[in-house]
């Protein structure tokens, strides 16, 4: 999470002018399994925020659980994927 702040801080303008705000709650987190076509059973830790007055807004961020083979396996599927979008 701390990378995402970072990244988000640096390349937004509006970011950088909402966070010290601190509007945004963090509602819910967990891990969540989905089942892909290719790699089999992926499974991420979750946080979703939402803004304060805004309940209509949210941000979902996936992280792959580490000690798993999801890290291995979405590795493995960028790997493709970048491999099948080159002409």
């Amino acid at each position: 999470m701390q990378e995402l702040l970072q990244e988000l801080l640096c390349d937004s303008s509006e970011f950088r002018t909402w966070w010290p705000e601190h509007e945004v709650q963090r509602i819910q987190e967990g891990h969540k399994a989905f089942d892909h076509p290719e790699a089999g059973r992926l499974i991420f830790e979750h946080l979703t925020f939402q803004v304060y007055d805004t309940p209509n807004l949210k941000v979902t961020v996936y992280t792959p659980v580490e000690g798993t083979e999801t890290p291995a396996k979405i590795n493995q599927l960028l790997r493709e994927w970048e491999g099948a979008s080159l002409p």
